[in-house]
């Protein structure tokens, strides 16, 4: 009879725990009284009044005298988890996404707590996700698809949604899964495009050995080749991975390399910045005699040069329409295909 009992306490506890955290409530509503709870269940007052005992305790309900029970405004927390190839520390581009999820969570109507991991560690705890992570409702794969493909199955079952954020060419292999993302043909597009309209025709692009950046050196081809200008190998540098671009561009310039009017970086990471310097330390002339045109951290070209142009992905703007997303969206609901698509920055005010 005591299990029998017990049995009915644990049930209607995590059935009203499972009605708070649904979203039906919002924080500070008036949550049925006991009474309606008795008539409702079919269950004694005394098994009653400790279910929302239990309720209290953890946090999702509070009381005030002669007035009721109400819902507590923790009981919208929703944990969300980023998942990376690298940690914030070493990415400058996950570091200031991660910070304006942070910024945009404080306008949520959820109370949103964003939680950051790399590759490893979530597949070291993925097995007791809900054990680790006690609250999470949704995990963001940052630029890394394969991660979601290989986890999708048990993230649906666990009522846990599940996005890809990143480059239209890493969301190709996702049929079936949630994604929001920036594409990789606009984006170049649009940066020699800028080019072009201030008057440069003899484009150098400067890259790395990355998949993601093989897909914009092929789209700064096609660019080259809708414009009818001439594309050759000599001038399309490509930085190994894990290099220099300081020490990378210093090198060419040594070897008299013909580096052309202007030259479109594919990306600022390790790369953009390290050019620049190389440049200015060689006494080339910013922008008059070459026009630097990166892909993100536009502060961080500004630290060696206050005119380049660059073309960043706009993480403040993603950001919110993410937790946008998450507000308005169930556990583990979230609809196949795009969800959104970025919007780009193009800072050139100051360029020839």
């Amino acid at each position: 009879m005591s299990d029998v009992i017990y049995s009915k306490k644990m049930f209607l506890e995590e059935s009203l725990r499972q009605q708070i955290k649904s979203g039906n409530y919002q924080p500070h509503d008036r949550f049925p009284s006991v009474a309606k709870l008795k008539e409702q269940y079919g269950l004694s007052q005394v098994t009653v009044v400790q279910a929302l005992d239990r309720l209290e305790a953890e946090g999702l309900l509070y009381r005030r005298k002669r007035s009721g029970t109400f819902i507590s405004p923790v009981s919208k927390v929703r944990q969300v988890l980023v998942v990376s190839g690298v940690s914030r520390l070493k990415s400058d581009e996950l570091n200031r996404f991660l910070c304006h999820l942070d910024n945009s969570q404080m306008e949520s109507r959820s109370n949103l707590i964003i939680l950051c991991c790399t590759i490893e560690e979530f597949e070291k705890n993925s097995p007791f996700l809900k054990i680790v992570y006690k609250d999470l409702f949704a995990v963001i794969f940052f630029r890394c698809p394969e991660m979601l493909l290989r986890h999708r199955e048990e993230l649906r079952e666990s009522k846990v949604a599940a996005l890809f954020y990143g480059s239209s060419a890493g969301s190709k292999q996702l049929s079936g899964c949630s994604f929001y993302c920036y594409d990789e043909r606009t984006l170049v597009f649009r940066a020699l495009d800028a080019l072009y309209e201030r008057g440069y025709r003899d484009i150098s692009c400067f890259s790395l050995d990355m998949d993601v950046f093989e897909e914009r050196r092929r789209h700064y081809v096609d660019w080259m080749l809708e414009k009818g200008l001439p594309v050759c190998k000599e001038k399309v540098h490509i930085l190994p991975a894990g290099g220099n671009g300081f020490a990378y561009m210093r090198e060419k310039l040594r070897q008299g390399m013909n580096l052309g009017r202007a030259v479109f970086c594919t990306s600022n990471s390790n790369l953009g910045t390290g050019c620049l310097q190389a440049l200015l330390q060689a006494g080339v002339r910013i922008p008059e005699e070459v026009a630097i045109l990166g892909v993100g951290n536009i502060p961080g070209l500004r630290e060696f040069h206050p005119r380049p142009a660059a073309i960043e992905i706009d993480f403040q703007g993603d950001a919110a329409r993410l937790v946008e997303f998450f507000d308005n969206e169930s556990a583990g609901d979230a609809s196949p295909g795009r969800i959104g698509q970025s919007e780009f920055i193009l800072d050139c005010n100051q360029t020839v």
